[in-house]
């Protein structure tokens, strides 16, 4: 059974017996990668990702489900509205996380979705919210994302998304 192995555990057991080396084998692993931008809805109707290809559907099935809800009737331009947005994982789940090197998935925490909430009344009230999330999928392989919704004039979404086919929760990318 082949299975990847990180540095630190290399040099650990070769002081001890240098033969272990014979025995070691590396895997790597190339993450799906996709970016991709999408015009969503604005009447809460699901868009769904599939996040190996990137295919979209009108739909509730798939591996991550956009919703976005606008209330600017009659709002004119430069006026606040409010507006929410929730993206979700059927039968998984996200994490939020704001590190600079998100490589390594956590095996729990995950809620089963992520929302965004921009009323019109509050101080801090943008257009725009970028979440960074690692997701875990129902299939159980983990992945990380910078999803950017963008609620103005024709709302859209901007994912970029990184998946490891491998079922491992490292996302650290091959070089």
């Amino acid at each position: 059974m082949n299975r990847s192995i990180s540095p630190t555990e290399l040099t650990f057991p070769f002081k001890k017996s240098p033969s272990l080396l014979a025995n070691v084998s590396f895997i790597i692993i190339d993450l799906f990668h996709i970016i991709i931008d999408l015009s969503l809805p604005r009447d809460g109707a699901p868009l769904s990702i599939n996040l190996t290809t990137g295919a979209t559907a009108a739909s509730e099935n798939g591996d991550f489900i956009v919703q976005c809800w606008t209330q600017d009737a009659g709002k004119h331009s430069g006026e606040k509205y409010d507006w929410r947005c929730v993206v979700s994982i059927p039968g998984g789940g996200a994490v939020t996380n704001n590190d600079e090197f998100a490589f390594k998935a956590p095996r729990d925490g995950y809620a089963p979705s992520l929302e965004i909430t921009m009323r019109a009344d509050n101080p801090a009230w943008q257009d725009t919210v970028e979440l960074k999330f690692y997701y875990h999928l129902a299939n159980g392989l983990y992945g990380r994302m910078v999803f950017t919704m963008v609620a103005f004039n024709q709302h859209f979404c901007m994912i970029e998304s990184a998946l490891n086919p491998s079922g491992s929760q490292n996302l650290e990318p091959s070089q």
